[in-house]
């Protein structure tokens, strides 16, 4: 008997898990990423030559829910962490440099806050 993951029981049963952890690599094609309001737990591995442009969901979508992103590898790039485009959320953007750099954040649906950051 094996036991599945969140991720791959999430995916067995075509739900999106609350705590679904996803994964991104930058390339020549992965340079930018729209969160979804799902995207709770972010890992991001930098490569040499590729920054990323991370874009928070909708403040008002993402009410109640706390997020994590993770610079996990810098292959010497940024990640950018900014609001949704139009959100009135008060979001001062942030920028990931060195690897462990992390950020917890939190959507009362009308501002993104802060609960822990280190490292941006």
């Amino acid at each position: 008997m094996s036991i599945m993951n969140s991720n791959e029981f999430a995916d067995d049963k075509s739900v999106a898990a609350i705590d679904k952890v996803l994964t991104i690599t930058t390339s020549a094609t992965v340079t930018t990423y729209q969160m979804t309001v799902t995207d709770q737990v972010v890992l991001v591995t930098t490569v040499s030559g590729y920054a990323l442009a991370l874009t928070l969901p909708s403040v008002r979508l993402a009410k109640g829910r706390i997020y994590s992103i993770r610079l996990v590898t810098d292959g010497g790039e940024d990640i950018t962490l900014d609001d949704f485009g139009t959100d009135d959320a008060a979001f001062s953007a942030l920028t990931f440099g060195d690897a462990t750099d992390h950020a917890l954040l939190y959507s009362d649906g009308y501002k993104w806050i802060t609960i822990y950051s280190t490292g941006v």
